[in-house]
């Protein structure tokens, strides 16, 4: 008896760690390759431990029968799980939707939440990651050449400004130089940018400074030193060889304006498009990977802007993805994603079409608001290489789903609605907050009683 129940407890575990587990009903259970097979009672891991603690018969009797199969402590069958589980992202749950002008064509795209520490956002390669690239690489298109500096703090000066710590050391106010806080940080990169791209001097722009165009990006981990803390600024420039002269008064302001004489700033460039590319996914990779190597950064960086860039860059692009794609990079989806992201289709080339206008700010909106993303695997929605933006083919109403154009154009009555609603009495009523409803409702008695009709009021119920 205790051979058959070794391994019919051993089949459970295996098969529970492959993630197949008993099926429902008494007599079957999944085997390994997902086949089900009759085999008697269907075994349970809570029913052992249930036997042991009521004094039930059971597979084993005793502490040493659970032992000997080599099960540990059999209390540990009731306290804990054989796997545990694993936190699931909502990243990808929801998912907005759009079409262009023409009506021709259907876009849908995936709500990512960014966090570098997210086991979905912060991988290589990941939508998040991808959507970055595209939003920096029609700006570097258009340079021949690339600077890339690297500015890093030494390490003692890397937890200087802690909010909270020594209230008095900064009186409140954030500074410049400093990197532990966003408020430093913030600060500290308007002045790098004020440095290399000169002060602004209203309508005369930016006087001063190194370089015309740049972009830049925060690093908070190395590569070297896991879950230590090491902030440094990325910055790709319009630029390329520089003299020994110019990257040393490149240096010193840096220094000087950041009040940190030790600071760290290495400095290279490239001239071809497969380098250049492949700069623009480095410096947009996540490097704060795990939310416990620093919790308190991680809640203080919420919202914080982490990419900027000036300059103008309207100019015409110096070379093609296609160049880079010969050197060996991948671009794919990169293109369509861009222009998704400019507000045109990447297949006709017209505007995505305006569904409304922003109440606050006017801006037009040209995506949805928020549905389940099961609607794109409903529409058989193709994915645009792994970067969260899906193709919808085109297709009309079944009966029993709605279409893309379909679903945008009740956001658009209801939009419109909201912007006119109804005037009759019953319907400002229900849309009145019921506060606000017995406020007017006690101003009217009260109007009436000063006119003398109080008697009336008070006995019109009697």
């Amino acid at each position: 008896m205790l051979s058959s129940n070794k391994e019919s407890i051993t089949q459970a575990f295996a098969d529970i760690q492959w993630g197949l587990g008993p099926t429902e009903g008494v007599g079957f259970y999944k085997s390994r390759k997902g086949s089900v097979a009759e085999q008697g009672p269907a075994p349970s891991l809570s029913f052992p431990g249930a036997a042991l603690e009521n004094n039930e018969d059971g597979p084993f009797q005793t502490k040493s029968e659970a032992e000997g199969l080599g099960l540990g402590d059999y209390k540990d069958l009731i306290a804990k799980s054989a796997t545990p589980e694993k936190p699931i992202s909502p990243c990808g749950a929801w998912a907005l939707i759009s079409e262009c002008e023409s009506g021709d064509h259907h876009f849908g795209k995936r709500i990512y939440c960014g966090r570098e520490w997210c086991e979905v956002c912060g991988e290589d390669n990941s939508a998040s990651h991808k959507r970055r690239q595209a939003r920096i690489l029609p700006k570097i298109q258009q340079v021949k050449e690339l600077g890339y500096l690297v500015i890093e703090w030494p390490d003692w000066a890397r937890h200087i400004g802690e909010r909270g710590l020594n209230p008095d050391q900064d009186q409140g106010d954030p500074v410049a130089g400093w990197c532990y806080s966003k408020a430093d940080l913030q600060e500290t990169t308007n002045m790098i940018i004020e440095v290399l791209a000169g002060r602004r001097c209203g309508r005369r722009g930016r006087v001063g400074g190194f370089f015309a165009r740049g972009v830049g990006r925060w690093h908070w981990f190395g590569d070297q030193c896991q879950g230590k803390w090491n902030p440094h600024f990325n910055v790709l420039v319009e630029s390329g060889y520089l003299s020994k002269p110019e990257l040393e008064g490149i240096k010193a302001s840096l220094r000087f304006a950041l009040n940190c004489p030790e600071l760290i700033v290495h400095y290279s460039y490239f001239d071809k498009p497969g380098q250049m590319v492949q700069k623009v996914r480095y410096i947009t990779r996540a490097t704060f990977r795990d939310y416990s190597w620093n919790p308190y950064m991680a809640q203080d960086l919420f919202n914080f802007r982490n990419i900027r860039w000036w300059g103008n860059w309207k100019g015409e692009p110096a070379w093609d993805l296609g160049q880079a794609k010969v050197e060996g990079e991948d671009i794919a989806g990169l293109e369509a994603v861009s222009k998704l992201q400019e507000g045109l289709c990447p297949d006709c080339g017209q505007p995505l079409k305006v569904l409304y206008h922003n109440h606050r700010t006017g801006q037009p909106v040209q995506w949805s608001r928020p549905v389940d993303s099961i609607y794109l695997d409903i529409w058989g929605a193709q994915e645009i290489s792994g970067t969260g933006y899906y193709r919808i083919p085109r297709q009309g109403w079944h009966g029993y789903i709605f279409s893309p154009g379909e679903l945008l154009k009740l956001e658009k009555l209801a939009v419109k609605a909201r912007a006119s609603p109804s005037v009759s009495p019953e319907a400002r009523m229900a849309r009145e907050h019921v506060n606000a409803y017995w406020e007017r409702k006690r101003r009217a008695w009260d109007e009436l009683e000063d006119m003398g009709f109080g008697y009336f009021l008070r006995n019109a119920g009697k």
